[in-house]
């Protein structure tokens, strides 16, 4: 049994389907968005993550920015991050916070390549493997961040409303050398 991640519109605002680790806080009115904790305690150091997806991206029927337009084809978004936050990460998507990737608190991360994460369609599931880099072997995670999203932009009420990922069979791999973030 598969997770299914469906774009939709609700409240006449685009919306992207999206499993997390974390917590869906809220819906905001004003600024119209939602309040979402990314994260959940971890010490561990995996290398990879694993699973299978399949993704039909549409084209784009949503968009507010300039990089990506109506027609476009969608892109969805696979990644993982472990942090030293002391505490969930607090995104408010209508007040623009998210998470800066290129912050130190950010000391492993990897996603799914540009080419996986387009295709024109796909009929069956697909493997993947995603390698953490890591920044800093020296400290110790505190968090772990794993997002999933049938719209790579739908936290910025962009993508189509015709998009569908399914994922299934997420494991994290220990075994191996760590990888360096260069």
């Amino acid at each position: 049994r598969a997770a299914l991640l469906a774009s939709t519109t609700a409240a006449n605002q685009f919306a992207a389907g999206s499993l997390f680790t974390g917590k869906f806080i809220k819906a905001t009115i004003i600024p119209l968005g939602a309040n979402l904790e990314f994260g959940r305690p971890y010490t561990s150091r995996p290398l990879q993550l694993k699973g299978y997806y399949k993704y039909n991206p549409g084209l784009v029927t949503h968009t507010k920015k300039d990089f990506i337009h109506n027609g476009d084809r969608d892109s969805c978004s696979i990644y993982i991050a472990l942090t030293t936050w002391n505490e969930p990460f607090q995104v408010s998507t209508g007040d623009n916070k998210f998470v800066n990737f290129n912050d130190n608190s950010i000391i492993a991360y990897g996603e799914l390549n540009k080419a996986e994460m387009s295709p024109e369609s796909m009929s069956d599931y697909k493997s993947f493997t995603i390698n953490l880099r890591y920044r800093n072997l020296e400290v110790k995670p505190q968090y772990i961040l794993i997002v999933c999203s049938s719209s790579k932009y739908g936290d910025y009420f962009t993508g189509s409303t015709d998009s569908k990922l399914l994922v299934d069979e997420l494991e994290l791999i220990y075994d191996g050398e760590p990888t360096l973030w260069k």
